[in-house]
């Protein structure tokens, strides 16, 4: 999360959010008050503009698995903690998505996942929803899949959506051009004319389409994902 009073930008992981806080840091003139990665709100505050990012769940998973292959990131960490690195190998995608989206592995993958993978829900989506949604444990905990979109429209404090796919777009149209006091735009040109990514995986994998049996799965545990911001698949 970085807070900078007016602004609040809420950093889902593997979702550009390196690049994003980034480019806040260089270009906002509002000052950061507070900065916690991927932290949640515990309040939010009238008069606000919260903003935040999301990926195609599916790019999601391929951008962790490929952190991992590097032998970065917590998920990474806490794989291999209960002795299961062997999932991290060029041809392993497969294998480490069943254990990914297996609810049984909920408790490993951390960030309090394991308090609501029993409603279904993906890891990615929680991921989304913990940080757009104040209290997100309690308002979901009682919950069946059929009522996240529900939760999500009445409690949603993120009024501006940053997709991965048009992220400099987004930047430009949703945030500097309807509030260009809040930036240096010399600065923003400069930075989105170049379009660089930060934090980006060394490794690379081939990765084929997913054998059927995960595709479902996959389909399943992140419909919400799939259904609110990208419906076409």
């Amino acid at each position: 999360m970085e807070d900078y009073g007016k602004l609040v930008y809420l950093d889902v992981q593997k979702t550009g959010s390196t690049f994003i806080s980034a480019f806040l840091r260089e270009c906002a003139n509002l000052g950061l008050h507070h900065s916690e990665q991927h932290a949640r709100v515990a309040e939010a505050r009238p008069g606000t503009t919260y903003a935040i990012s999301v990926r195609h769940p599916l790019e999601q998973y391929v951008s962790l698995f490929r952190y991992g292959l590097d032998e970065k990131g917590a998920v990474f960490s806490r794989i291999k903690s209960i002795g299961r690195e062997d999932l991290y190998h060029a041809d392993g995608f497969d294998d480490w998505m069943r254990f990914i989206l297996d609810a049984a592995n909920a408790k490993v993958l951390g960030e309090g996942y394991a308090d609501v993978a029993g409603l279904g829900m993906g890891f990615q989506t929680w991921r989304f929803l913990a940080l757009s949604v104040v209290n997100p444990r309690d308002r979901f905990l009682n919950a069946g899949v059929e009522s996240l979109k529900d939760i999500y429209r009445q409690h949603n404090i993120a009024s501006v959506i940053l997709r991965n796919e048009s992220l400099n777009a987004d930047l430009r149209e949703k945030l500097v051009s309807v509030h260009p006091d809040w930036f240096h735009l010399e600065k923003v040109d400069a930075i989105l004319s170049k379009g660089d990514r930060v934090n980006a995986s060394t490794t690379q994998i081939a990765r084929a389409k997913l054998p059927p049996d995960i595709n479902e799965f996959f389909f399943r545990k992140e419909a919400f994902l799939l259904d609110q911001f990208y419906p076409n698949g």
